[in-house]
């Protein structure tokens, strides 16, 4: 997990960054889909780092929530940090008209900052090709976490899942750098290629 850096804040008011509820759910959500009946654990983790069950239209210290995934990854590991961000597009709010994985990764900056009151950096996103990309993400938020993501945009947003393939690596300046390939056909299997030379893997999607 990469290094976090100190909390950030909003430097316009002094106010500290807060998250809203739909991230924080998505926490538990993956928590407890993934561990199968530890909700009883995933709420003394929430209690733990400060973080009460989340609320609709409630807003949480974001110091908060990286101290979650802090003690998430030293405890459990760096897998259930990538399945939170599997989680997050399915369980967040996505601008319509979005049509597939390119214009999801296009819609992503905005999504983010709408679950994000104060200074959380954000995503950049350049097309390289038909169905490539270049996904930059400065974000308070661990790589495990923003390759998650990336993969549930192509659970939500592929071809019937899709395939896609990333390629991340993290910058001097700690924002994660994914290459992104996506493609497929309506009606066939979904597969999701991940990881660098030295760390790949195969899932197949639901």
């Amino acid at each position: 997990m990469r290094d976090l850096g100190p909390v950030v804040g909003d430097t316009m008011t002094g106010q500290a960054t807060t998250v809203s509820a739909t991230a924080v759910e998505c926490v538990r959500a993956a928590i407890t889909e993934t561990c199968g009946g530890f909700e009883q654990r995933t709420r003394l983790l929430l209690e733990r780092n400060g973080l009460p069950e989340p609320e609709r239209g409630e807003w949480y210290p974001l110091a908060n929530v990286r101290a979650l995934y802090e003690d998430l990854h030293s405890t459990t590991g760096r897998n259930i940090v990538e399945q939170i961000g599997v989680t997050f597009p399915r369980v967040t709010d996505w601008p319509g008209g979005v049509d597939g994985v390119g214009a999801a990764l296009a819609g992503l900056d905005g999504v983010h900052r709408d679950l994000h009151r104060g200074e959380a950096g954000g995503y950049s996103f350049t097309r390289t090709g038909e169905r490539t990309g270049r996904l930059v993400c400065d974000t308070p938020y661990p790589a495990a976490f923003e390759r998650g993501v990336v993969r549930g945009i192509g659970k939500r947003f592929g071809v019937d899942t899709g395939f896609v393939a990333i390629d991340d690596h993290t910058r001097s300046d700690g924002a994660t750098v994914c290459t992104v390939e996506w493609w497929g056909e309506r009606g066939t299997s979904a597969t999701a290629r991940l990881g660098t030379s030295s760390d790949t893997e195969f899932v197949t999607g639901d």
